[in-house]
């Protein structure tokens, strides 16, 4: 277990960088291996969940190489087709191999994967998908086993927006010749980022206004592209500006990706101007105001990942908020430790109504999953005397030196 102790009420400004996204790192990595050259992955976030995925891929015989922020992979050696609980079990993003194993390999068995606890995040629409493509699967407490003798393409109607389930949707027609179509696909910025991987090693791939996605698989070929940046990353730099105050300008993120939460914080008070294609300067003075509902959506709603961020901004807030859950079942976790620090947040079934207080106040708390680690960092950075936060490894899945960056922007923030 690691732990920093945070001292707060420091207002933040400087310059940030955005890093390259996470979500859209781990699924092209896995789409690798339909490529029969080299994948070569430009700014790339060296993150745990990326070195973990780096793992999985090297486990499996690829070979990878980093050079700057550059990752090589090169998947053409790769054969073996099982991954065992010791290799899966830190990282949730496992399950997006079993498209492209079970395209290359035609079969896959892979342990349950694990990542945070969130809630449930069944994988059956996942099944549902590849049946569709003409295999079959079975499934236990430990493994995920899915084999085909001969995949076909396939006309999948989602019975609702899954990521994870889209991109395996998506990697496995890719592989598949002939045309597929996904109807009520996922659309979300990393998942563009994913098929703007495979369109570079050579298969078609269109997505039209109503979320259909059609693919024509053809063999994959060397393939360059260059990560976008993580637009949770700069969500959640907007919190940490919202909630303690200050001036900030974030470089290398796209804002048609953040609109699911610009209004937002924009209603609570942070202001916005743009500094190019991809920059913005922000700005917050005085405490946050209470934006009444907030619901999780699908893109390009209000991001499940961003909930936990919110509502530590709200926590502090002149007003009454209520955010609602309608992802996951079990991500209103950090409620329990922000009230630790003197929030006032009631939580009843996937719905929190959050009371803001005037001040937060330092106190000893614990993170339970990635997201919920950085709103308790936020919510720390803001408070009044010092926090002491437990489990901060959680920050290493999707953050690169997050805490060291708030170091540099004014905030202090120290390992014990």
């Amino acid at each position: 277990m690691s732990s920093i102790e945070i001292e707060g009420g420091h207002r933040l400004y400087g310059e940030v960088q955005v890093q390259g996204s996470k979500n859209a790192t781990l699924p092209i990595m896995a789409a690798a291996l339909l490529n029969s050259g080299i994948s070569i992955l430009k700014n790339y976030p060296d993150i745990e969940d990326v070195r973990q995925m780096k793992l999985l891929l090297e486990s499996l015989g690829c070979r990878i190489i980093l050079e700057d922020d550059q990752m090589i992979i090169d998947s053409q050696p790769a054969a073996e087709t099982v991954l065992e609980q010791d290799v899966t079990g830190k990282i949730r993003a496992s399950s997006v191999l079993l498209g492209p194993m079970l395209a290359r390999f035609h079969h896959v068995k892979i342990a349950q994967p694990g990542g945070c606890r969130i809630g449930k995040r069944p994988l059956d629409i996942h099944m549902n998908v590849f049946k569709a493509f003409g295999a079959s699967w079975s499934m236990d407490e430990n493994f995920i086993e899915v084999e085909c003798t001969r995949l076909h393409p396939a006309q999948i109607r989602m019975s609702k927006r899954s990521v994870g389930a889209t991109e395996n949707a998506i990697m496995t027609a890719a592989y598949i010749k002939g045309r597929s179509r996904i109807f009520n696909g996922a659309v979300e910025p990393e998942i563009i980022a994913l098929c703007d991987y495979l369109k570079a090693a050579g298969t078609f791939i269109q997505i039209d206004d109503d979320n259909t996605i059609t693919v024509e698989g053809r063999e994959c070929s060397h393939a360059s592209i260059d990560i976008p940046g993580d637009r949770i990353v700069a969500g959640t730099y907007m919190g940490a500006v919202t909630a303690c105050g200050g001036r900030l300008k974030l470089s290398g993120v796209r804002l048609q990706d953040c609109r699911g939460f610009l209004n937002v914080f924009a209603g609570m008070g942070m202001q916005l101007k743009n500094d190019g294609i991809e920059a913005v300067t922000i700005t917050m003075d005085g405490r946050p105001s209470a934006i009444n509902m907030v619901e999780t959506e699908p893109y390009p709603g209000f991001p499940t990942d961003m909930q936990s961020i919110v509502m530590a901004c709200a926590a502090m807030a002149s007003g009454r908020t209520v955010i609602k859950e309608k992802i996951f079942d079990n991500r209103l976790g950090a409620a329990v430790q922000l009230n630790r620090m003197n929030a006032n947040i009631h939580v009843r079934d996937n719905t929190a109504c959050i009371n803001g207080v005037e001040r937060l106040k330092g106190a000893a708390v614990m993170a339970q999953d990635l997201r919920g680690a950085a709103a308790l960092l936020i919510a720390a950075m803001s408070a009044e005397g010092v926090t002491y936060l437990n489990n901060t490894e959680y920050l290493d899945r999707g953050y690169v030196d997050l805490c060291g960056t708030f170091n540099r922007l004014g905030a202090r923030i120290h390992e014990k």
